[in-house]
């Protein structure tokens, strides 16, 4: 898996401590590359239709997180495009 954000082993998001390992990336929510599953398929129809945009109001308006991120990580996990062990 190769993630924009990704370069010489550093996060340039600086997410995760700066340094993640590839299980970390596998889950993450700002990874940004190909497709790693079916969840990330999901959350760019969201963002194209706009339903992240209702995600995000609920969650300022509740103060509860939508939980989105965990479908997307869940949906990854069981429905991978490819190997997401971090071996290209």
């Amino acid at each position: 898996m190769s993630c924009a954000y990704l370069h010489d082993g550093s996060c340039s998001r600086g997410l995760h401590g700066g340094r993640p390992s590839q299980g970390v990336c596998a889950v993450c929510s700002e990874y940004k590359g190909a497709p790693r599953g079916a969840g990330d398929i999901v959350a760019i129809a969201a963002t194209v239709t706009g339903a992240s945009l209702v995600a995000s109001a609920f969650t300022k308006a509740t103060g509860r997180a939508c939980g989105c991120d965990e479908r997307r990580a869940a949906l990854n996990a069981a429905l991978p495009f490819s190997d997401t062990s971090g071996k290209d």
